[in-house]
């Protein structure tokens, strides 16, 4: 059974705008920023193991392989994040992961694009929301933009 509200929810959660030519928010604060980070990196971690706990849709093909889709990108923006949590951890400041936070967006942007035609449950949902929250506080700390778009809409 597919839920339109739990998909939309989802994607609400997980939707990013692209990535805009405004200035950082916040002045660069190592300290909170690698406290995010590592925040990010459990997160994604908690996400990834929930959404591989779903089981597997039967019967619809192009559910099955959607499905199969959002874990590959779960799995992708958990690697992300631990490879910029690590890179923050490592001494590397606002430039040097830049492209590190950039690529985690973009993992961010495919797994809410796959998620449009996943059912997920509500432990996905609420997990999902976690890391998005931190990815908005760590747009603050770069160049990115603010207000979310309107979530997708079947």
């Amino acid at each position: 059974m597919r839920s339109s509200a739990a998909r939309c929810a989802l994607v609400a959660v997980l939707l990013l705008a692209p990535p805009g030519s405004r200035a950082a928010e916040l002045p660069w604060d190592r300290e909170r920023v690698v406290s995010l980070a590592g925040q990010l990196a459990s997160e994604a971690e908690a996400l990834y193991d929930e959404v591989f706990r779903q089981p597997i849709p039967v019967g619809v093909p192009d559910q099955r392989r959607d499905y199969h889709r959002l874990k590959r990108e779960t799995r992708h923006l958990r690697d992300e994040a631990r490879h910029f949590a690590r890179a923050l951890s490592g001494g590397e400041g606002q430039e040097e992961t830049a492209a590190s936070f950039e690529a985690l967006l973009s993992s961010a942007r495919w797994a809410e694009q796959r998620a449009r035609t996943v059912f997920t449950v509500r432990q996905v949902q609420e997990r999902a929301a976690r890391v998005h929250a931190l990815l908005r506080e760590l747009a603050r700390f770069y160049d990115e933009p603010g207000p979310l778009p309107e979530p997708y809409a079947r």
